[in-house]
């Protein structure tokens, strides 16, 4: 997530454009074959950006500073010449960069609360009530590493890739898991 001039905003973590950063017309050395990844519908000007696990890349925002394990933060962002020099010198993988276009804008934050459901109604400033938490969430936030986000997700053979949603949920364990073991079964039948 972050604030820009549009509010605050994320990316859709798991939208493919079925194009690959080979296709664009801009050197993207060391990137060919990753997905490009549809991060939203906003933001259309901005170019492509990225999620990887590398502070060194100049320009990058860390988006995960709670995080101890230096090796599992997360950071958006930043130069590409910086990334392509990485995995050029062979100190960083082209396997841990993942690309978006666009990205996913709400108008204010009381906007974001409300749509994010009674999780996070304690985290409203306005004072007294409001509109957040009066409707069931539309988000299940859940907090997982850099691992689980940054993974390629391939079929293997006829068999489909584990969604990123359901290994979140798993690994939140108890009912979560229960509920994508559940959401699984009705989505293969």
């Amino acid at each position: 997530g972050g604030r820009a001039a549009g509010g605050p905003g994320g990316l859709l973590m798991n939208r493919r454009t079925g194009y690959l950063m080979g296709d664009l017309d801009m050197d993207v050395a060391g990137f060919l074959i990753q997905p490009l990844n549809l991060g939203g519908r906003e933001d259309a000007d901005k170019g492509v950006t990225m999620l990887h696990p590398y502070p060194e890349i100049s320009g990058s925002v860390a988006i995960t500073d709670h995080v101890e394990d230096a090796g599992k933060k997360l950071f958006f962002g930043g130069e590409f010449k910086d990334a392509q020099a990485l995995v050029k010198r062979g100190t960083g993988s082209q396997f841990k960069f993942k690309f978006f276009v666009q990205s996913t804008r709400w108008g204010s934050t009381s906007k974001l609360l409300a749509e994010l459901g009674p999780v996070f109604a304690g985290l409203n400033n306005s004072g007294g009530n409001s509109e957040v938490g009066m409707e069931p969430a539309a988000w299940l936030p859940v907090e997982c590493g850099a691992e689980v986000l940054l993974k390629i997700r391939e079929r293997e053979g006829p068999k489909r890739p584990k969604p990123l949603w359901t290994e979140a949920l798993e690994l939140c364990g108890g009912d979560f898991a229960e509920v994508a073991r559940r959401l699984l079964e009705e989505e293969s039948i």
